[in-house]
Parts: structure tokens; C-alpha cells; sequence
């Protein structure tokens, strides 16, 4: 049986995480800039400010000649620990067996889970819905290994569309296998994501 596996792309992570501690949802750009560096640099941006072609790593001089309503906050360590956290805890409600990719990304195995949750498109709904309560974007792929649901969560379409005539990628809701741990929240999971209708970004492989 094929192992599956969903990965998950936080592009805003780093700005995210910092609202999430601070209480705040803004509509605005937010800039957060690094503390470590001289000169300073933008180490991550929401959405907005992304929307006007800034982005990480750029200087921080330079994003504010692009946007000078710009609000500007100074990374911590204890922001992106904290979220960081409170992710890994919500997704071991789906999965038991979560790893952290990288600063901008998570795997999850859910081999034998998704069924748990009505199948995997209403298991990425369930998951995107959390995520989405704490003020995180993502886009989520789903594949039969770490590498593809990577590629699926991050290119989606381009990526498919190369890889659509392999057939080691195949969609499916495989139920032989059972993680016994994640049974306890699968049915009020699957009844919120089943009656809540929203648009998220997915990509099953």
C-alpha cells in the first residue's frame, strides 16, 4: 500500500506568527525586519506588503521607498517558537506523525488517517479551517512521499501538470491501514469541514 503524505506551505508564516503572539489581525502591510542584521533586512512580510513586490531579504530601506505606511515590527525568537508549537500540537489532532520541514513548511504521514476524516480533501479542509482560526496562510499538498506533497503544496498546477502522465502519483483514501491515536477528534472534525463551506488552496497528487 502507498504511503501518503501532506505537506504544508506557510508563505506568511513569519509575519503571521508575530501578529498571532501580539493579538492582532491587520489588513494593512506588515514588514518584520530582522534584528541580527546591519543593515537591516526584511525577513518576512504578510500578504499586503507581498501584494506590493516586497518580499525577505530585501533591505529594509528598500521596502520602505516601495511603501512608507509600511508597519514595521522586529523579529523575536519567542514568536515563531510559539506558533510554531501551537501548529505541530493542532496537527497532531489529524496525524500523529508531524515533522517540520523547514521554517516555511511541515509534513504530515497520513497514511491510513484520512479516511478518519471523511477523506483527504475534507481532512485539508479541516486542517486549513484551524489554521485559518489562528490567522495562518497556507496552501496544502497531498502525495506518495515528503518530496511530492511538498512540490504539490508549493507549484500546485505547474506541478501536476508535468507529472500527469506518472502514474506512481495517484490520488486515492486508502483505509487498511488506521491511526488509532487520531480517531478521538475525527468526527466533529469531519462534521466542521463537511458543513463549512470556504475556498482553500490544495493539491492532491
Amino acid at each position: 500500500m502507498p504511503h501518503r503524505f501532506l505537506a504544508i506551505f506557510f508563505p506568511f508564516l513569519t509575519a503571521e506568527s508575530v501578529l498571532y503572539e501580539r493579538k492582532e489581525h491587520s489588513k494593512k502591510p506588515i514588514v518584520i525586519s530582522s534584528s541580527k542584521d546591519k543593515p537591516c533586512v526584511v525577513c518576512g512580510v504578510n500578504k499586503f506588503a507581498a501584494d506590493l513586490g516586497i518580499y525577505p531579504s530585501m533591505l529594509l530601506s528598500d521596502a520602505l521607498n516601495i511603501q512608507r505606511k509600511c508597519s514595521v515590527i522586529k523579529e523575536t525568537e519567542t514568536d515563531k517558537n510559539c506558533i510554531n508549537g501551537l501548529i505541530i500540537k493542532e496537527l497532531r489532532k489529524f496525524s500523529p506523525w508531524v515533522s517540520q520541514k523547514n521554517d516555511t513548511s511541515m509534513i504530515m504521514n497520513i497514511t491510513g488517517c484520512s479516511h478518519l476524516f471523511g477523506g483527504e480533501i475534507l481532512m485539508m479542509k479541516g486542517i486549513f479551517l484551524k489554521l485559518k482560526t489562528m490567522g495562518i496562510s497556507c496552501t496544502i499538498g497531498i502525495g506518495n512521499s515528503p518530496s511530492t506533497a511538498i512540490a504539490a503544496a508549493i507549484f500546485r498546477e505547474k506541478y501536476q501538470g508535468s507529472k500527469k502522465n506518472n502514474s506512481s502519483i495517484l490520488p486515492g483514501n486508502y483505509i487498511n491501514h488506521e491511526a488509532r491515536n487520531t480517531r478521538y477528534n475525527s468526527k466533529i472534525r469531519f462534521n466542521i469541514a463537511k458543513n463549512i463551506d470556504v475556498d482553500f488552496d490544495y493539491k492532491i497528487l
